[in-house]
């Protein structure tokens, strides 16, 4: 029994993989005939590209993590850790950064 939902859950992971997939290349294409269209600036939409893809992926994670049985609260949890140690690692650089210019200035 825990065999046959395994495959399905392996058949549903790939499918969803795949969909991304094909979602990435779609929202790419698109993206280039707004550039085009709209003679966007290049630097501009590799940005929006990146930001895109990304989305897209951490969506694909989230649902593969949903299709293997990852209860809703844990996931929230790790996504808040996640956040938080992330906010802690930008403003320490910050500060770094606001010393080191202080001691620039200072000198």
């Amino acid at each position: 029994m825990y065999e046959f939902l395994s495959n399905y859950k392996i058949i549903g992971s790939i499918i969803v993989a795949v969909l991304g997939t094909l979602v990435r290349f779609l929202t790419s294409k698109s993206l280039r005939k707004i550039r085009v269209n709209f003679n966007f600036q290049k630097s501009r939409m590799v940005v929006i590209y990146k930001i895109v893809t990304f989305l897209i992926y951490c969506t694909i994670l989230v649902l593969i993590a949903f299709i293997w049985g990852v209860d809703e609260k844990q996931l929230i949890v790790y996504i808040s850790s996640f956040l938080t140690i992330l906010g802690i690692a930008f403003f320490a650089q910050w500060s770094l950064l606001s010393n080191i210019t202080a001691g620039l200035i200072l000198f």
